[in-house]
């Protein structure tokens, strides 16, 4: 029988994770302030806790809160930016050549699209993102990051689409702010002793796939009407994986971010994409992070069978 009479609450990460739902534990474990023994079914050794449950959520808890505010300005700092590069292309789009705006299907779908998606994003962060407005002076706020994650994603389907007058660099400014914001989270979620390397590569991977989505380009190819059809339906349904992977940053551990259909989503239709402009115009920018991020899936899963 091994007896550990004192464990660092920064090690109880570890061992649940390694426990994996097969520990059978009384039910003081979970309310009472006192020592426990723990059984692991899979062997006869038993642990002995001198915290409870209560005392170890509690403390994980008030630490996981130490980046919170800096990640609620990130977000901030994302969604105004990024709200004033698409309104500003809107306005100027609609004062200098408003004829423009809905002169082709093309035109009208972007602009709607991007309409769209900011009066979608204002009445979810007016709305519907509370806790987020107070976590921006209270370190007590709770922030619905399953509902922020969400608001998040819906604003990126604007800006993955290009209208006139679109700043890129500030665009990018945004995405480099959520990007942080990941981050930030990531290592909020580590260094509790246990092996943080799949979290840190599904990060990576998941950024890279972000850079894979392609911005919704006007061609002037022979089958303009077809290519424009399929980048669209591509870049959306990118934006929706990624916002998928984003709310699992958020709210999970995190780390395999590498499935399978988001992955096949990004891989054929970032190809269709490209060849069917290839002649017009090479997308180098989608070209390398595709190639990038299929090269990071494959290695992703190696490393994931293998640590099984």
């Amino acid at each position: 029988m091994e007896c550990v009479q004192s464990v660092d609450i920064r090690k109880l990460d570890s061992v649940f994770s390694h426990l994996g739902g097969r520990g059978v534990a009384s039910s003081s474990f979970a309310y009472k302030y006192r020592p426990i023994w723990l059984k692991l079914d899979s062997s006869d050794h038993f642990i002995l806790f001198n915290y409870s449950l209560r005392d170890y959520y509690y403390k994980k808890e008030k630490s996981m809160k130490n980046f919170q505010k800096p990640i609620s300005f990130l977000f901030l700092i994302y969604f105004v930016v990024l709200f004033i590069e698409r309104a500003q292309s809107l306005y100027r789009s609609y004062s200098l050549s408003r004829k423009e705006m809905f002169a082709s299907s093309f035109d009208i779908y972007v602009n709607v699209v991007t309409m769209v998606s900011l009066l979608s994003f204002l009445v979810l962060i007016c709305f519907c993102n509370k806790g987020f407005w107070a976590s921006l002076v209270s370190k007590e706020a709770k922030v619905n990051y399953s509902m922020l994650t969400l608001t998040a994603g819906v604003i990126l389907v604007g800006g993955m689409v290009h209208t006139e007058y679109t700043i890129n660099g500030i665009q990018f400014a945004s995405y480099g702010a959520l990007i942080m914001a990941m981050v930030l989270k990531t290592i909020e979620k580590t260094g509790g002793g246990g092996d943080d390397t799949l979290m840190w590569y599904s990060l990576i991977y998941s950024v890279m796939f972000s850079m894979a989505i392609p911005v919704v380009y006007k061609s002037s190819i022979d089958k303009a009407a077809l290519f424009h059809t399929i980048e669209a339906v591509v870049s959306l349904s990118l934006v929706v994986a990624f916002t998928y992977m984003l709310n699992r940053v958020f709210l999970t551990k995190a780390d395999d971010l590498m499935s399978l259909v988001p992955f096949l989503i990004m891989l054929i239709g970032d190809i269709l994409v490209l060849a069917l402009r290839w002649k017009e115009s090479v997308n180098s920018f989608v070209l390398i992070f595709a190639s990038i991020s299929t090269l990071m899936f494959a290695l992703g899963r190696i490393l994931i069978h293998y640590r099984a």
